[in-house]
């Protein structure tokens, strides 16, 4: 054999040994290799794959160890991937230990039906670059570090501020509240993110309540960062009474952000970008603070959105009544109902529920303030289309100072004025009004304009107007004015008015005034008396001390009047406008059940004088013996609201002629009753 032949055979030999060792080698790399119950395949000449855990033992596997690098035939392999699928099944998983500083990627579903895992460890000060590292972001409720320590808590504090250790975050990932709690004591600010840099930011998709825990005035919170939530998926958000800024973005981007609730009187500074490119619909602050927002610079720009929230935290049943203790309250009342239709409060409650069948009680008197007699102080409770459907009780008390001044003739925003605009909106409405009185107030309005009501579908008793009040025209066609109702189609009963319900001079077609209500026709009114009022001259003569058009389909009883101006007359009629049986009768007083009756004082047998025989009737009224309107009505002679003896006394000074008696009789009608 020459020397090339055997040459080439040796290099053959040598070729095909190299072949076999490469093809062994490219087997192994292709197979994997066992390490500590996980195999790895080797990726390139120094890096390894975690490709899968030992067939045989996958049911029985309870905790995984991933190596940062694994030593296979004397040399070291960085561990940089776990593949697709590597533990699926390992259905008793519990635990995985990565013991690498640098991440390892991972692939599509690597723990899949992997039902018990609940932590996967990693080195101490390591969880943000796992949870930023390809892959974990689906395991981040798995995340734990070697010290305990989750993404779910930490510090979140201005780290000028002893570190930032005095503000922590906990995320409850059951219910997805995320938690920022102040820690000792003193007011703490939050630090100032970037856009992706608060460390809760992995979270935000998970986040949908924010909440907001202190120690009261022992440690509160004072400012939120910027892009402290940014991108979370907050709907709702409770801004604390403590919190004086919100930084730039704070929670911007939170595209379902849509009620948002301030409790704080003074706005807190803010970024106008704060909340961009939110969903926002309401935002509510307290009722009195409302005007404080509304001129803020940084707050105005939602002004379309603001919803002043309610003040009453009572049932508003029957037992548990609303309480009204001040102006501002009694405001509150006026703007919840005018829309309750369309909003709801901070509660989530359909703002119908303050106009719907629900109970007020005033629990003082109420007194407004006022510059002069053509101030805009108060707004009618109720519109036509939100009107009160629920029950009022002053409880005795005196709502005074209102000044209304509505002197167009615009039947949309002038019409319908008083303490209510409309009680009620349909014949034989449960709405009521009782035992409040109304004093020092000057209602002007256009058409349907009274004391306690504009219109009134509802029950109106036991109210008083005194001759403070003024029920006041300044257009022409201005109708329907009274001193308890403009217009009423529901009751009236046993109320007292001595307003005065004028006009403007040299006004024309004005129709229907009177001391009870100006336009009654087929309704109810009963009990009702009217001292010393005023009504002014109408068209056609359609004025009078009870009411200025009634008819007889409707029910007058003990209706009576004493002393009154009527028309610029002396006591002058009780109906304006009378029809009975379809024809007109025009101006009258009803004699039948004293339904619009003049009466002295001091007649307290209303026989049309004053004399010994009226005694006797007093003595009835004390007694109880005898307890009719009309026998109250003048037994009641010094016109206090209360028959005694010494209305005895004003009697017999008047049957005397005795000057005192009779200035006594004289000054009390002509002032009208006191406020109770």
């Amino acid at each position: 054999m020459n020397t090339n032949h055997q040459f080439r055979v040796f290099t053959a030999r040598t070729a095909i040994t190299l072949l076999v060792v490469l093809f062994a080698n490219v087997t192994a790399w292709a197979q994997g290799f066992l390490y500590d119950n996980v195999r790895y395949t080797i990726t390139s000449t120094d890096n390894l794959e975690a490709c899968a855990s030992v067939v045989e033992h996958k049911e029985n596997t309870t905790q995984l160890i991933i190596h940062a690098q694994v030593t296979i035939d004397g040399k070291t392999y960085t561990v940089t991937s776990i593949g697709d699928g590597a533990f699926v099944g390992c259905a008793n998983l519990e635990t995985v230990i990565m013991e690498g500083s640098v991440p390892p990627s991972l692939g599509a579903n690597v723990f899949e039906g992997c039902d018990n895992l609940s932590h996967i460890t990693v080195p101490a000060g390591m969880l943000n670059d796992y949870m930023s590292a390809s892959g974990w972001n689906d395991y981040l409720f798995n995340l734990v570090d070697t010290e305990g320590r989750s993404p779910f808590s930490g510090y979140c504090g201005d780290p000028n501020e002893d570190g930032g250790k005095h503000v922590s975050w906990f995320f409850d990932r059951e219910i997805g509240i995320l938690t920022i709690s102040t820690e000792d004591t003193g007011s703490w600010k939050m630090a100032n993110f970037t856009s992706k840099g608060a460390p809760w930011y992995h979270l935000r998709s998970y986040i949908k309540t924010l909440s907001f825990a202190d120690n009261g005035f022992d440690a509160y919170l004072t400012s939120i960062g910027d892009y402290a939530f940014y991108g979370a998926d907050l709907e709702e958000l409770e801004i604390p009474y403590t919190v004086t800024k919100i930084g730039s973005n704070a929670f911007a981007n939170n595209s379902r952000l849509a009620r948002i609730t301030l409790y704080r009187e003074t706005p807190p500074t803010m970024s106008s970008d704060a909340f961009s490119e939110c969903s926002i619909d309401n935002i509510f602050m307290p009722f009195p603070y409302f005007k404080n927002y509304k001129n803020n610079m940084a707050w105005v720009q939602y002004e379309d959105k603001f919803t002043p929230t309610c003040w009453f935290l009572n049932a508003g049943d029957e037992s548990d009544p609303f309480i009204i203790e001040a102006p501002e309250q009694l405001d509150h009342v006026a703007e919840l109902i005018k829309n309750h239709k369309k909003e709801k409060d901070m509660w989530g409650n359909q703002l119908d529920k303050y106009a719907t069948n629900c109970y007020y009680v005033l629990g003082n008197d109420i007194q407004y303030t006022y510059e002069n007699d053509n101030d805009n102080n108060f707004t009618a409770i109720g519109t036509l289309d939100n009107p009160f459907e629920g029950h009022f009780d002053g409880d005795g008390h005196t709502i005074s100072g209102i000044r209304i001044f509505m002197g167009g003739n615009n039947t949309g925003t002038d019409n319908n004025q008083g303490l209510f605009a409309c009680i009620g909106s349909t014949v034989g409405s449960s709405a009521e009004v009782k035992d409040v009185t109304l004093d020092d107030c000057r209602i002007t309005g256009y058409k349907n304009v009274g004391g306690i009501a504009g219109r009134n579908w509802g029950t109106i008793t036991g109210c008083r107007v005194t001759n403070t009040v003024t029920i006041n025209a300044v257009s022409s066609t201005a109708n329907n004015h009274g001193g308890i109702a403009g217009s009423n189609t529901g009751t009236i009963q046993n109320c007292i008015s001595s307003a005065n319900v004028i006009s403007d001079p040299d006004l024309n077609s004005l129709w229907y005034y009177g001391g009870i209500v100006g336009n009654n026709g087929s309704y109810i009114l009963k009990g009702n008396k009217v001292l010393g009022a005023t009504v002014t001259s109408t068209s056609n003569g359609t004025h009078g001390a009870i009411a200025g058009n009634g008819n007889d389909g409707g029910t007058y009883q003990n209706n009576l009047y004493s002393n009154c101006t009527v028309g610029e007359e002396s006591n002058n009629i009780g109906i304006g406008n009378y029809n009975t049986k379809g024809s007109f009768i025009g101006a009258t007083d009803i004699v039948k059940n004293n339904g619009a009756r003049h009466v002295d004082r001091g007649d307290a047998n209303a026989d049309g004088s004053v004399s010994v025989t009226d005694i006797a009737v007093v003595v009835n009224e004390i007694l109880q013996i005898s307890n009719t309107i009309i026998s109250f009505y003048g037994a009641d002679a010094n016109d206090d609201l209360n028959v005694t003896v010494t209305d005895i006394g004003v009697i017999v000074d008047m049957i005397l002629g005795n000057s005192g008696g009779n200035a006594s009789a004289r000054r009390m009608t002509d002032e009208g009753p006191e406020p109770q």
